[in-house]
Protein backbone atom coordinates (compact mmCIF):
# COMPACT_ATOMS: atom_id res chain seq x y z
CA UNK A 1 0.00 0.00 0.00
CA UNK A 2 3.01 2.29 0.44
CA UNK A 3 3.69 2.34 -3.31
CA UNK A 4 0.14 3.57 -3.99
CA UNK A 5 0.55 6.35 -1.42
CA UNK A 6 3.91 7.33 -2.97
CA UNK A 7 2.45 7.26 -6.50
CA UNK A 8 -0.58 9.37 -5.58
CA UNK A 9 1.04 11.96 -3.30
CA UNK A 10 4.41 11.97 -5.04
CA UNK A 11 3.26 12.31 -8.65
CA UNK A 12 -0.46 12.66 -9.34
CA UNK A 13 -1.49 15.02 -6.54
CA UNK A 14 1.31 17.55 -7.24
CA UNK A 15 0.45 17.30 -10.93
CA UNK A 16 -3.11 18.34 -10.12
CA UNK A 17 -1.70 21.34 -8.21
CA UNK A 18 0.38 22.36 -11.22
CA UNK A 19 3.81 21.84 -9.66
CA UNK A 20 4.45 18.14 -10.06
CA UNK A 21 7.90 16.73 -10.67
CA UNK A 22 7.06 15.52 -14.17
CA UNK A 23 3.47 16.76 -14.44
CA UNK A 24 2.38 13.26 -15.48
CA UNK A 25 -1.35 13.87 -15.43
CA UNK A 26 -1.22 16.81 -17.84
CA UNK A 27 1.04 14.79 -20.18
CA UNK A 28 -1.55 12.00 -20.23
CA UNK A 29 -4.47 14.37 -20.87
CA UNK A 30 -2.65 16.39 -23.54
CA UNK A 31 -1.28 13.25 -25.20
CA UNK A 32 -4.74 11.71 -25.35
CA UNK A 33 -6.23 14.86 -26.84
CA UNK A 34 -3.50 15.15 -29.45
CA UNK A 35 -3.98 11.50 -30.38
CA UNK A 36 -7.73 11.89 -30.87
CA UNK A 37 -7.45 15.12 -32.85
CA UNK A 38 -4.53 13.77 -34.87
CA UNK A 39 -6.43 10.64 -35.89
CA UNK A 40 -9.42 12.71 -37.04
CA UNK A 41 -7.23 15.11 -39.03
CA UNK A 42 -5.27 12.26 -40.60
CA UNK A 43 -8.51 10.55 -41.68
CA UNK A 44 -9.79 13.77 -43.29
CA UNK A 45 -6.43 14.43 -44.98
CA UNK A 46 -6.34 10.92 -46.48
CA UNK A 47 -9.90 11.31 -47.85
CA UNK A 48 -9.04 14.69 -49.37
CA UNK A 49 -5.79 13.31 -50.79
CA UNK A 50 -7.62 10.39 -52.46
CA UNK A 51 -10.23 12.78 -53.92
CA UNK A 52 -7.47 15.02 -55.31
CA UNK A 53 -5.68 12.06 -56.88
CA UNK A 54 -8.91 10.91 -58.54
CA UNK A 55 -9.37 14.37 -60.08
CA UNK A 56 -5.76 14.49 -61.30
CA UNK A 57 -5.99 10.98 -62.78
CA UNK A 58 -9.13 12.03 -64.67
CA UNK A 59 -7.40 15.15 -66.03
CA UNK A 60 -4.31 13.20 -67.09
CA UNK A 61 -6.41 10.50 -68.76
CA UNK A 62 -8.51 12.92 -70.83
CA UNK A 63 -5.96 15.63 -71.67
CA UNK A 64 -4.85 15.49 -75.32
CA UNK A 65 -1.31 16.81 -74.71
CA UNK A 66 -0.32 14.30 -72.00
CA UNK A 67 0.97 11.01 -73.42
CA UNK A 68 -0.09 7.70 -71.81
CA UNK A 69 2.09 6.43 -68.99
CA UNK A 70 4.39 3.59 -70.02
CA UNK A 71 5.51 1.23 -67.28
Amino acid sequence: MGWLHELWFGYFWPSLQGNGPEDILSYLVIGGGVTLIGQKLLKEWRAHHAHLHAKLDHIIEHHPDIPPFEE
